[in-house]
């Protein structure tokens, strides 16, 4: 019999619930995409995933907000995108993906024709959250969408988008004392003038690279390596010592 999956933080569920503070959102579906704002592809692949109205902001700058939906694109950097959608199913679960129909860890081979990757770990790059409709009973899935979209006439594009679900988890923080946990180990001023709900971020937490995104007035998520969760997890558990109640001194 098969393993049952495991979040990356799954040992650390009752220690997070405890600060009344902090959880791990896991498994969530994610892919990267990157190429020019300005190729077709890539408004053709924004329109697959964001119909609608919000067409227009299918790909967000760095000025833009967010709302609601459990489909969403985080600005990590110029032509950088990362697209969030729903959990991904377990192995079993209603809804799992048909071997070869968009599984998790799957590199898309439609979008083999990459753009160069931007240089790796660098300085913070702060952007913006454009929110978009979950696609509708008669709509593909996030994979199945990608795929149709930049495979349509076969020709070379400089776009690539691939699934990263697995090499990433993450934590949220929300309560009232959530920007200040946050401030013990991030440079970003976090002020609501300056970054308030709909804000992203590609940046360092406590010496982790992460993405922080506010999806609330007291909300955040952190988007960070699989790798790294454990440390950065525990280290926020040592944060929101002083904001928990009942901590003993």
């Amino acid at each position: 019999m098969a393993d049952r999956r495991r979040s990356p933080l799954a040992h650390l569920t009752a220690d997070l619930a405890a600060t009344g503070l902090l959880r791990e959102i896991p498994f969530l579906r994610s892919y990267e995409v990157r190429g020019d704002p300005t190729d077709p592809a890539l408004a053709r692949l924004g329109a697959a995933l964001f119909p609608g109205p919000l067409l227009a902001a299918a790909w967000p700058s760095a000025g833009g907000t967010t709302g609601t939906g459990p489909r969403y694109a985080l600005w990590c950097g110029p032509g950088w995108y990362l697209v969030v959608d729903e959990p991904v199913p377990a192995p079993g679960e209603a809804g799992q993906a048909a071997p070869g129909s968009g599984e998790p860890g799957r590199l898309l081979a439609e979008a083999s024709k990459a753009v160069p990757a931007a240089g790796g770990p660098g300085p913070t790059f702060a952007g913006a959250v454009a929110a978009v409709p979950a696609a509708g009973a008669s709509g593909a899935g996030l994979a199945e969408a990608i795929a149709a979209a930049i495979g349509a006439d076969g020709e070379p594009i400089g776009l690539s988008a691939v699934d990263v679900s697995a090499s990433r988890t993450v934590l949220e923080l929300s309560g009232p004392q959530a920007r200040d946990v946050l401030a013990h180990g991030c440079a970003l001023d976090l002020h609501p003038r300056v970054f308030g709900p709909g804000s992203c971020a590609r940046t360092n937490l406590a010496k982790a690279q992460v993405i922080l995104h506010q999806t609330a007035p007291a909300t955040y998520r952190v988007f960070v390596g699989a790798s790294f969760a454990d440390y950065l997890a525990r280290w926020l558990l040592d944060a929101a010592v002083e904001y928990v109640e009942g901590e003993p001194e």
